[in-house]
């Protein structure tokens, strides 16, 4: 079960955060392994293919375009490199195949290293077993330490953010083509 991020105390720790290195929000490439108990909720939305944590109470708002829910592991790749993978959750009514796929990869890197090998006719990711380094050399920083060093620069607190302009922005062009007024 995904522990519940604590928004609040993370924005207020990134006021005068400037990180040494940066922790990458993304789909691995390469060999990695997952954490375990790394997990952690969060409503992510994607912009020029970069992630962005929102604010929960932004969350809620349904006139925004594009908000995701994501569970967020913290992963290893096998040159040391760490990063974040985000698992989005479906939609309602939607099929739930990438998303379980995902799921039992995580499964499959918390144990040994792995692959995500995209498989298109069954409409999800599985995992490839690969091999790595015998000995994991986890980073000395916990998960929400982690999440600070993906997310310094790219957390939404406010509607104002250009990211969230832009979602409303397109969400309403789309609108505007589907319901054109004469």
């Amino acid at each position: 079960m995904a522990n519940s991020f604590d928004i609040n105390e993370y924005l207020v720790n990134l006021q005068d955060f400037e990180p040494r290195q940066s922790v990458p929000v993304c789909v691995p490439r390469k060999p990695f392994r997952i954490e375990k108990g790394s997990a952690r909720y969060g409503y992510l939305i994607c912009s020029e293919n970069q992630w962005y944590l929102l604010h929960p109470e932004l969350s809620n708002d349904h006139d925004i375009s594009g908000i995701q829910k994501a569970t967020l592991y913290q992963g290893i790749f096998d040159d040391g490199e760490s990063f974040i993978l985000p698992v989005t959750h479906p939609e309602p009514g939607k099929n739930p195949s990438w998303y379980d796929g995902w799921m039992n990869i995580v499964d499959a890197a918390q144990k040994r290293w792995v692959l995500a090998s995209k498989n298109v006719d069954a409409r999800c990711y599985l995992p490839k077993e690969v091999k790595g380094p015998k000995t994991l050399n986890w980073p000395d920083w916990d998960m929400e330490y982690c999440l600070e060093l993906a997310f310094w620069n790219r957390h939404i607190d406010t509607l104002e953010h250009r990211v969230i302009v832009e979602a409303s922005n397109k969400a309403n062009a789309r609108y505007d083509l589907d319901h054109p007024q004469f």
